[in-house]
């Protein structure tokens, strides 16, 4: 799956995340900004159903995500 570049950075001085349009983590560097990627998926292209390196909490019964731009 390609990942969408719509993203927008969590982060506090010590840490900092990306995240996409629907909440997923596709990218995060633990415990320092200058760390390795502990969230990857950015750089991820496999299979369909075989995603990882992100992390995700899926809502039962989403019906849509939208960006305000």
């Amino acid at each position: 799956m390609t990942r969408s570049l719509d993203l927008a950075l969590i982060g506090n001085g010590a840490i900092g995340l990306l995240v996409d349009p629907q909440g997923t983590v596709v990218w995060g560097c633990f415990p320092r900004f200058d760390s390795d990627a502990t969230f990857c998926a950015l750089l991820d292209d496999p299979p369909p159903g075989a995603e990882r390196g992100l992390y995700a909490v899926d809502l039962v019964g989403m019906a849509r995500a939208s960006s305000t731009t």
